[in-house]
C-alpha cells in the first residue's frame, strides 16, 4: 500500500515544478495582461515568447498608459541573460493608426571581438546594406526584415543592435 502512494506522489513531486515552468510566461506579457491590453495581446506574446526562449534568463520593466492600455503602446526593456553577457532588448508592441498592430524590436549587446571577426563569424548570412556614419555599418538579411547595426567600440570590441519590425 504504502509503495502504491509513494510512486504517484514522487512522479507528481517531480512533474510540478516541469508543468509550473510551461505555465510561466515572458514578464512583459505578464504585465501588459494585467495592465488591461488585449487588441494586440498575440503579436506581443508571439514576438515576447520568441526574444525570450528561457523565461527564467530574464527580467524587464514594462510601460503603458494607463488611461488606455488597449488603445496606445505597450514598451518593455527586457534583460537578457547570456553566458558571456547581457542584451538590452526594447520592445514596442500596440495597435496603430489603421486599427492593426505592429510590433519592434531592437536587441542590443556588447561582443568583446571586432566587428570585423564578428561580421565573419556570427553575421556571415547577413549582407552589406550601408552605413549610417564613418563608425557604424548596416546589415541585412536576404528579406531585408532583420538589420544589424555594428559599431566598433575603443577596446577593439563591438556594439551590436539587431532591429526587427512586424506587422499584423
Amino acid at each position: 500500500m504504502l509503495k502504491a502512494f509513494i510512486l504517484p506522489a514522487t512522479l507528481l513531486a517531480l512533474l510540478l515544478p516541469a508543468m509550473a515552468q510551461a505555465e510561466e510566461e515572458p514578464t512583459p506579457v505578464a504585465s501588459a495582461r494585467e495592465a488591461g491590453v488585449k487588441s494586440c495581446m498575440a503579436p506581443l506574446k508571439e514576438i515576447a515568447t520568441y526574444l525570450v526562449k528561457d523565461v527564467a534568463q530574464h527580467a524587464s520593466h514594462d510601460l503603458w498608459n494607463e488611461r488606455s492600455p488597449d488603445r496606445r503602446p505597450f514598451s518593455s526593456l527586457i534583460v537578457k541573460q547570456y553566458p558571456d553577457g547581457d542584451s538590452h532588448v526594447s520592445l514596442i508592441v500596440g495597435p496603430d493608426k489603421t486599427g492593426q498592430c505592429f510590433a519592434e524590436y531592437n536587441e542590443t549587446a556588447y561582443w568583446a571581438k571586432s566587428c570585423v571577426v564578428l561580421r565573419d563569424e556570427a553575421f556571415s548570412k547577413f549582407t552589406m546594406h550601408g552605413s549610417l556614419n564613418k563608425h557604424t555599418t548596416v546589415l541585412r538579411n536576404d528579406n531585408k526584415t532583420v538589420f544589424l547595426y555594428m559599431t566598433p567600440q575603443s577596446d577593439a570590441g563591438c556594439l551590436v543592435t539587431r532591429r526587427e519590425i512586424f506587422y499584423y
